[in-house]
């Protein structure tokens, strides 16, 4: 065992001894107590380092954004053919195509939700939900400055955002599609 660190108290009395084993796992002597920490116990101390996870929703983005990059047009319709790809892909994240579009939709009200960013596209000439879908489409950070500082943060290339990006194509939220849904169900039911 190499010996790391050794601490006294104020009072003198409390000694914390930190030594690293053959094993790599870190020992903490403190008096006579002799305690095992391994990685997950360092998290929940703070003693390690925290992991980052974010939503399900900006996980399938950032992977639609890397596909879009790839792409020679870079455009709206380019922007949501590679999203509607990643989404058909990404079973793992999202089960059901109707779970995504929850969750777009929620983040997409975030914007929409705001009197000033609907003034500023209004005043652009510019539809607040498709601005709002593109702006999502950049990923958490972007959506959270411009709602902290406007319009102005995205600059000239708003200007670009000028169709859906995002469509309820299989009238998942309309009465239609809940009928459509329901039948499906039914039929599977039947089926087994």
């Amino acid at each position: 065992m190499s010996l790391l660190k050794k601490q006294d108290g104020k009072d003198g009395k409390a000694v914390l001894t930190k030594t690293i084993g053959k094993d790599g796992i870190e020992y903490v002597k403190f008096e006579d107590v002799k305690e095992r920490l391994d990685v997950a116990d360092k998290a929940k101390a703070g003693m390690g380092k925290r992991v980052y996870k974010p939503q399900p929703v900006y996980r399938v983005i950032k992977k639609a954004r890397t596909l879009q990059l790839k792409q020679l047009v870079q455009s709206g319709e380019s922007k949501a053919a590679c999203l509607n790809a990643v989404v058909a892909k990404c079973d793992d994240i999202y089960p059901d195509k109707l779970r995504f579009d929850i969750d777009f939709r929620t983040e997409r009200e975030r914007l929409t939700d705001s009197k000033r960013f609907c003034r500023e596209c209004e005043s652009r000439g510019l539809v607040p939900e498709n601005v709002a879908d593109h702006t999502v489409f950049e990923g958490k950070a972007v959506v959270e400055k411009v709602l902290k500082d406007g319009l102005q943060v995205l600059g000239e290339k708003v200007q670009m955002f000028n169709c859906p990006l995002w469509k309820d194509s299989e009238n998942l939220f309309s009465h239609e599609g809940n009928q459509h849904l329901m039948a499906a169900v039914e039929q599977e039911g039947a089926n087994e």
